[in-house]
């Protein structure tokens, strides 16, 4: 009320103030008059506004009036620089420059992200066709994989080049600038649920990596002893040789499901409904 009027009326003339400021087309130097309660803020000598303790007690995410108007004192130079920013021909030109710079690189590097799939699709047939042929029907799941594995790595990495690309020429221009700005956040903040995901991971994959490799050892002793069954190399009162191998085909199916059941928990995702 000291300032006159009410919040809504002072942001009206905070607006009109500052805007008659940058039309004047001064250096745009913003400072700004600290008193007790209030703080004023000047474009080029001009005042615009004022931040009182009322306003920081509404919540500007500062606890002084000071540290308050520090932040509002930053935001406010770095408007006044996109400002200019946007009207300045020379900065228009580079940062056109800069872009198109930006396109060509992230061009190329696509095309020898593809050039590189594409040979190593070439080098991987090559190596394929010149093993035997009694190694073909494994080599070829294997290609399969590879080939799999390829086409997600490129796909992952033409989209990280997209996504880079992208932020950075919004980036380079002041209308554009937020869109950027908020693109990198996002891009941190996914990046760091991906990682945080692997690495929380780890320590349960582990576990059903041991459970599983124990669940191998234990049909392979089962499988070789009830081997030895069926060639009459051993005896037990309950098992003769015609009923080891059917014997032994149960037993891994029992091994392997018990298995899964103890490893289960401890994979990714399996408390999640």
């Amino acid at each position: 009320a000291a300032l006159g009027g009410s919040a809504p009326e002072r942001a009206a003339r905070a607006e009109k103030a500052l805007a008659d400021a940058l039309a004047a087309g001064g250096p745009g130097a913003v400072t700004r008059v600290d008193s007790a309660d209030a703080v004023r803020f000047d474009i080029d000598g001009q005042p615009v506004f004022f931040l009182t303790a009322g306003d920081v007690a509404a919540g500007l995410g500062a606890r002084t009036l000071p540290a308050a108007a520090h932040q509002v004192q930053l935001r406010l130079q770095q408007a006044v620089a996109e400002h200019q920013e946007m009207r300045d021909p020379r900065r228009w030109g580079v940062a056109l420059a800069t872009a198109a710079a930006a396109t060509a690189l992230a061009g190329a590097l696509l095309w020898l992200l593809l050039r590189g799939r594409r040979w190593a699709r070439t080098r991987l047939s090559t190596a394929w066709q010149n093993h035997p042929g009694a190694l073909a029907p494994y080599l070829q799941h294997v290609r399969s994989a590879l080939g799999w594995l390829g086409t997600a790595l490129t796909w992952g990495l033409g989209l990280l080049l997209a996504e880079l690309w992208l932020t950075f020429v919004l980036r380079q221009f002041a209308y554009t600038r937020p869109w950027g700005e908020r693109s990198t956040t996002w891009l941190l903040e996914v990046a760091e649920r991906f990682f945080g995901a692997i690495a929380g991971a780890i320590p349960g994959l582990t576990v059903a990596a041991i459970i599983f490799l124990l669940a191998r050892v234990a049909t392979r002793a089962t499988a070789a002893f009830l081997e030895r069954v069926a060639r009459g190399e051993a005896h037990l009162g309950w098992l003769d040789a015609d009923t080891a191998m059917p014997t032994r085909r149960l037993v891994n199916v029992v091994i392997w499901l018990f298995a899964l059941a103890m490893a289960y928990p401890y994979l990714p995702g399996a408390q999640s409904d």
